[in-house]
């Protein structure tokens, strides 16, 4: 079986086969599985009436991403059952939905074990909320974003052609102070990722905003709709130096471009302390919930 690259000309394919039933999760939409595609090695085929992908975790052997289509389920899963064994990996299949497990769970049930993966959650949140930041849960942030707007020679703008070129060097002035470009570090696989989209950014149908301070870029960050009523964030990146940059970002792209959505999707934390910490501090109205697939030791 032949396993390709993906390539922007095939968005119509993967949103055709990803939202057969619609899609919570933020793995599958379509500019998420683009951006990272090198990270994670995300490779596909087609079988039969289904989108298989496969993907590697760092450190890890390739796994399975679960499989988008219709038709008989249980053959999809038996393929991918023998794809492993051929490529002699074990059997695993990552992101799978809260309904896609039901389905498996009652026609499998015998065969798969299936767990959650509380460090894949996505994180979502009230666009209202996060607009107004009203209330005692979010003094705090309520105190940074003032700080920030408290600068003089603030303004905002969407991206767009003109001023693309800004926002990559923004992020290569980010990447010298965190030191992006040594070795193969998470943060220059994210460069990786944010080029990748910044060059076809009209194509993969983003939207995207920009704070400045005195016309120097403070932060940066674009998203998309992915249902009628939530936003997905796929980048928000602000000045480290800049007191309040961060949540000013998040609160002023939200009131100018997204306040006729209801929910904005945040994506996940990864298992990182620091960034479960922040964002669970913005207090989510949920958690989209990602489960792992295996074959159980005794079938």
């Amino acid at each position: 079986m032949i396993y390709k690259d993906i390539e922007l000309s095939d968005k119509p394919l993967f949103e055709g086969y990803c939202n057969i039933v619609p899609n919570e999760l933020s793995d599958y939409v379509f500019t998420t599985l683009f951006m990272w595609k090198d990270t994670y090695n995300i490779k596909y085929t087609i079988f039969k009436d289904w989108l298989v992908m496969r993907m590697a975790l760092p450190m890890e052997k390739e796994i399975f991403l679960m499989p988008k289509g219709k038709g008989d389920i249980k053959e999809v899963m038996n393929f991918i059952e023998q794809q492993s064994k051929d490529m002699d990996i074990p059997f695993r299949i990552f992101a799978v939905s809260a309904v896609e497990k039901q389905v498996i769970e009652e026609s499998m049930s015998q065969r798969y074990s299936i767990t959650p993966c509380r460090d894949y959650f996505d994180y979502v949140y009230s666009v209202k909320d996060l607009i107004s930041l009203s209330g005692k849960k979010y003094h705090g942030k309520k105190n940074h974003l003032n700080t920030f707007m408290a600068n003089e020679g603030i303004s905002y703008e969407s991206i767009s052609s003109e001023n693309l070129d800004q926002v990559v060097q923004a992020e290569e002035e980010w990447c010298k102070k965190h030191d992006c470009g040594k070795g193969e570090t998470e943060l220059k696989s994210e460069k990786i990722a944010i080029f990748r989209a910044l060059e076809n950014f009209d194509k993969l149908g983003l939207t995207g905003g920009i704070l400045k301070i005195s016309g120097k870029i403070a932060g940066f960050t674009f998203a998309e709709p992915v249902s009628g009523d939530t936003v997905l964030i796929h980048i928000e990146k602000a000045d480290p130096d800049t007191k309040g940059a961060y949540t000013a970002i998040n609160q002023v792209f939200l009131e100018k471009q997204w306040q006729h959505m209801s929910y904005v999707n945040r994506e996940e934390d990864l298992g990182l302390e620091g960034l479960r910490k922040a964002k669970e501090s913005y207090h989510p109205v949920k958690m989209i919930e990602k489960y792992g697939c295996e074959l159980k030791d005794k079938i």
